[in-house]
């Protein structure tokens, strides 16, 4: 199997000014990604899982914003946080996470990584609109959309791949 490597400085010439606070949260909670599964059950379980998936997840993405980007209004940065960030509790299994407050307190204050509102959207709805779901109003944003799209092809179609190649 092939070495794993950090991935977010991959994506430098893309990110923006939060790049720095990204990569150092990568750099501090790297051994976790690498020890994290994806799921139990569902999808990338295996130790390292967590990673595969994040990974899987931006590859998807590039190749579809890329294939798209004349029909979308969606900057690769939102994209891209909310997919690194989508799945966080899952580095730290064990412990009581509130979601919340790590993307709206810890992330900003401990971090220095301010979320938009569309991302905090996306962040709440990328595993879809659930119990929140209106035939009457749009609930998930553009954004949502889109990584929830990226988030179902990974977990979904390529839950067995440890390193998608692209």
């Amino acid at each position: 199997m092939n070495e794993k490597k950090k991935f977010i400085e991959n994506y430098v010439s893309i990110l923006d000014t939060r790049f720095l606070a990204l990569k150092k949260f990568e750099d501090e909670h790297f051994d976790l990604m690498l020890q994290a599964k994806g799921s139990f059950y569902n999808h990338q379980t295996w130790e390292g899982g967590y990673y595969d998936h994040i990974k899987q997840c931006f590859e998807i993405a590039t190749s579809l914003h890329n294939s798209l980007y004349k029909n979308l209004n969606l900057s690769l940065n939102s994209i891209f946080i909310v997919l690194f960030f989508h799945d966080i509790e899952k580095l730290w299994r064990d412990h009581t996470f509130d979601k919340n407050s790590f993307y709206t307190r810890i992330l900003p204050e401990v971090h220095g990584i301010k979320l938009t509102t569309e991302e905090l959207n996306a962040l709440q709805y990328i595993h879809g609109e659930g119990h929140d779901y209106s035939k009457d109003k749009r609930v998930m944003n553009e954004l949502a959309g889109f990584c929830h799209a990226c988030d179902v092809l990974s977990a979904r179609c390529f839950y067995d791949i440890h390193d998608l190649q692209w």
